[in-house]
């Protein structure tokens, strides 16, 4: 379980095809805290809820699955650019943020970014199927990123950012037409399955 609460981005330095799927070499100075990270930890990654199975000398690999890469924008990763990291939540530690759970729900467009002030106003074209999980006012994640909605207009969710947001993660980089990962709010899309789940046996 995470929080969307970014702890540092890493940079991707290699990508590895294996067995249909992708290991992922990631630099990072959290691969240098033995106390915080472990061999089969969970560290979402821009988001994605992904397994440590090496870590050490500034860099960790994580290994995704055909699955992953379908569902996600890890297929147009490439070497370089940088990556959203939070290693999974302890239960002593102080929850901010929401609930994020790591496994993606679909992909997002940009279709705005308008700097000015003390926010970010940043507009996300969602899928069709993901637009009744998401209210005003609600959570979402995006690339990993607790974010609050501040209005939803026809099939695109606007979201404001305050600085510190976009400059400690791959929001300062991201522009107009590039996807993100979207997760949308863990508690509603149980309420709204529930419900349906109800309607269907009335």
């Amino acid at each position: 379980m995470f929080t969307g609460l970014v702890e540092q981005t890493g940079q991707l330095l290699r990508i590895d095809p294996q067995n249909g799927g992708r290991r992922l070499a990631i630099r990072t100075t959290l691969a240098d805290d033995p106390a915080g990270l472990a061999v089969g930890d969970s560290l979402a990654v821009n988001g994605i809820c992904l397994t440590v199975v090496a870590f050490g000398g500034g860099i960790v690999e994580v290994d995704a699955g055909p699955e992953t890469l379908s569902r996600t924008t890890m297929g147009e990763w490439r070497k370089g650019r940088p990556l959203n990291l939070e290693r999974a939540m302890r239960a002593d530690g102080r929850w901010g943020g929401h609930f994020v759970s790591g496994h993606i729900d679909g992909v997002g467009r940009i279709s705005a970014c308008n700097a000015g002030g003390l926010q970010t106003n940043l507009g996300v074209v969602l899928p069709e199927s993901l637009l009744s999980c998401v209210v005003e006012k609600g959570s979402i994640a995006l690339d990993g990123v607790s974010l609050t909605v501040a209005a939803i207009r026809g099939s695109t969710v606007e979201v404001a950012m305050i600085p510190h947001t976009r400059e400690n993660t791959v929001f300062r980089v991201l522009r107009v037409g590039e996807r993100v990962n979207v997760e949308t709010d863990m508690l509603g899309k149980y309420i709204i399955q529930f419900l349906s789940r109800r309607k269907g046996l009335s």
